[in-house]
């Protein structure tokens, strides 16, 4: 394979990535890394009233948190001169040309269209006019004539790229064919641009042409420039693409539909055509599209973020949604690297199964470096508000990995680690009321005040210190363990449930732990 380079090219309209974005930028991620190529990402800006440069950075602050770092950056709207360099040249060469219908009359033909109970396709006035000038004669003198009736008017044209090859012809009033632009010729097959691609083998897209009868998916000539100067999607990205020497475009199939436009523009161009592959659409459990606008959906990047999931929980994630390899689910990044292939990339629809991203989280925290949680501990604990951003400073490193050793096998999520382990922190924590029925009563509040008063007297503070001393404390006092622990821990956590209660015990100083236990009796006297 020659020199791979591929692109992700995100509208900065959203609050940062999507999931299905992110799917789709970690595999072309994987692709150049797999082939040692390169990884460009543009931003496409042009929209001007919904694009935001602090959508741009949220975008760009969500790929650098999942490691997806690239090699080249670019911004859609620097590229401007060149969009109309390459507008012009294709007006020059006779594969576009000036189109001077206004909104309301190409709403009008799209009205009839559906009054006709047709597919609606542009009614081509101003492409019959460009195809009368290069006539010559009197049909160009007619067609002149319209046109200074349009500028008089002060329209402003838009620049239209050739696809059809038929016009409405007012005078016959009767659709009439038109020549067919050589470009096309070179991809047509049966009246069809077939679309060769990497996942979904080829898929043909027959031509519309209302004047023979035939109905097809490729219809109208394309808007490429605005009548403002500004270019339009497919005008743009083919542009772009080509001048960044794209080798291959992955994106999600919902761009399949725009391929055949995309590949006509190559063709008049007389540019190499990159390869396609698009990936099968993302389905929530409910075998509907993921879509960012459905609010109950945390559909973002940034959500999972906030809620203390790793970002190699959701590569390894990402990446098993419509990719396999064997039957392997957890990968490293390097194993990703070295195993992907669009060979194995699924044709079916992959289901969004957040209970397999939870599990999978659950596996990094458990398998992953306790100094390395300890310090996103720290970061969860004031994105969680348990603690203020000084006080989270302020903790020893020493014991929010003890935080992680504690609680590492238990929690899915950071978050979920931060709140149980909340009462770790502070001391404003409340009990569980439940728990306090059940386990609370006069022998325990006199079990537990007499455990307060021995306490300090534990000669080695350790876990299996502890274990010793209380087992001792509960032989003078004939009593059992099950007697003490919920009390205590109770007491020492506001739970029924968490870490061992001598674990628990040690992680806080001898007289803390007499403190809170008075506490809690205090409260439950």
């Amino acid at each position: 394979m020659g020199d791979v380079r591929v692109r992700i090219a995100p509208s900065p309209t959203g609050d940062g990535a999507h999931i299905g974005f992110a799917r789709t930028t970690l595999f072309n991620w994987l692709f150049a890394k797999h082939h040692q190529g390169t990884f460009v990402l543009r931003s496409e800006d042009t929209d001007a009233e919904r694009s935001k440069p602090e959508y741009e950075e949220a975008i760009k602050r969500d790929l650098e948190w999942l490691g997806l770092t690239w090699d080249e950056f670019y911004r859609q709207s620097e590229r401007s001169d060149r969009h109309r360099e390459i507008a012009q040249q294709l007006l020059q060469s006779g594969a576009a040309y000036e189109s001077y219908e206004t909104p309301d009359e190409i709403q009008a033909q799209q009205t009839r269209a559906q009054q006709e109970k047709r597919n609606y396709v542009y009614e081509g006035k101003s492409r019959l006019m460009a195809e009368w000038l290069a006539e010559g004669g009197e049909k160009a003198q007619k067609a002149q004539t319209q046109i200074d009736v349009w500028k008089t008017e002060g329209r402003q044209p838009m620049i239209r790229f050739k696809i059809q090859d038929y016009a409405w012809d007012e005078d016959q009033n009767q659709w009439i064919s038109l020549p067919k632009p050589t470009y096309r010729e070179k991809l047509e097959q049966n009246n069809a641009v077939v679309v060769p691609d990497l996942i979904k083998g080829d898929t043909a897209y027959e031509f519309e042409n209302p004047a023979l009868g035939k109905q097809g998916a490729v219809v109208s000539d394309l808007v490429i420039l605005r009548a403002d100067g500004t270019p339009t999607y497919n005008f743009a990205v083919v542009v772009d693409d080509m001048d960044m020497k794209i080798s291959h475009i992955i994106r999600g199939d919902e761009h399949l539909n725009n391929t055949p436009k995309q590949m006509l523009i190559y063709a008049a161009l007389d540019m190499p055509m990159p390869q396609f592959a698009h990936l099968p659409m993302i389905l929530d459990k409910t075998k509907k599209k993921l879509s960012k606008r459905r609010s109950e959906m945390d559909v973002y990047i940034s959500n999972y973020q906030i809620k203390g999931f790793l970002p190699e929980a959701i590569v390894n994630f990402l990446a098993r949604l419509g990719w396999s390899h064997g039957d392997q689910e957890v990968f490293s990044v390097d194993e990703l690297i070295q195993a992907f292939s669009l060979d194995t990339v699924g044709l079916s629809p992959a289901v969004f199964d957040d209970e397999k991203l939870v599990w999978l989280n659950a596996h990094y925290i458990k398998t992953g470096d306790p100094i390395r949680l300890a310090e996103l501990l720290r970061q969860q604990l004031v994105t969680d508000d348990i603690l203020s951003e000084s006080d989270a400073a302020a903790l020893p490193s020493e014991k929010l990995q003890e935080t992680v050793t504690l609680y590492a096998e238990r929690a899915s999520t950071l978050s979920e680690m931060a709140e149980t382990g909340r009462f770790l922190f502070r001391e404003d924590f409340a009990y569980d009321e439940k728990g306090v029925e059940k386990f609370i009563d006069a022998d325990a509040l006199t079990l537990l005040g007499e455990y307060a008063q021995n306490i300090e007297q534990a000669g080695d503070y350790s876990v299996s210190g502890m274990e010793t001393f209380t087992q001792g404390f509960l032989d003078r006092k004939e009593k059992k363990f099950k007697h003490l622990a919920q009390p205590a821990r109770l007491a020492l956590t506001g739970q029924t449930k968490g870490a061992g209660l001598f674990e628990t015990l040690t992680f806080f100083e001898q007289q803390n732990v007499v403190k809170r236990l008075q506490r809690a009796i205090e409260a439950w006297q």
